[in-house]
């Protein structure tokens, strides 16, 4: 058992009082300096890793990009390589006759006693081989030709006979004619 006498005085005890908050507070201010020194030094240790990965992850960009670039510059390459021969096909597509839509419309124009056996073409030329039942078949067989722009001679051998006779036409199609879709 321990028995406490007090027989301090006031002013001392005071003191003693005093001495206690102050040391209280000493010891809560270091130990808020102490928390916030621990805190620093970790917030520290973070920032030093996020910069080394940040810098790590910045040459990695840079080197990607680097890469992405020169990629790009060769697709660019390739469509730009791509588009010049898609012109280039367009234009040349566009300057070739269309014939199959000139012989459709030929086809159409033809009289029911009119047979076409023979097609060769060259350039703008177009011969056709054929049969007819009459001259009057023939003749608007030619009309139709003439009012559809096609060009040629009109040869008397094809109208000497008046029934069932062979004829040849030598047409002169129109350049735009060929080429129109």
């Amino acid at each position: 058992m321990k028995i406490e006498i007090n027989v301090l005085p006031d002013t001392e005890k005071e003191k003693i009082k005093e001495e206690k908050k102050i040391g209280f507070a000493l010891k809560l201010a270091f130990s808020f300096i102490a928390v916030l020194l621990l805190l620093n030094a970790t917030l520290f240790f973070v920032q030093i890793t996020l910069r080394i990965e940040y810098q790590a992850a910045k040459k990695s960009s840079e080197t990607t990009s680097a890469k992405n670039i020169g990629k790009e510059n060769q697709l660019k390459e390739v469509f730009e390589a791509t588009n010049s021969q898609v012109a280039n096909f367009s234009r040349i597509k566009s300057n070739i006759p269309n014939w199959a839509r000139v012989l459709v419309r030929i086809s159409e124009l033809c009289p029911r006693g009119i047979r076409m056996n023979q097609f060769s073409a060259d350039g703008t030329n177009l011969k056709i081989s054929g049969f007819s039942k009459t001259r009057d078949d023939f003749i608007d067989f030619q009309n139709k030709l003439k009012l559809e722009g096609f060009q040629f001679s009109i040869d008397i051998s094809n109208l000497v006979a008046s029934q069932n006779f062979n004829f040849d036409l030598d047409l002169n199609i129109p350049q735009d004619y060929l080429i129109r879709n």
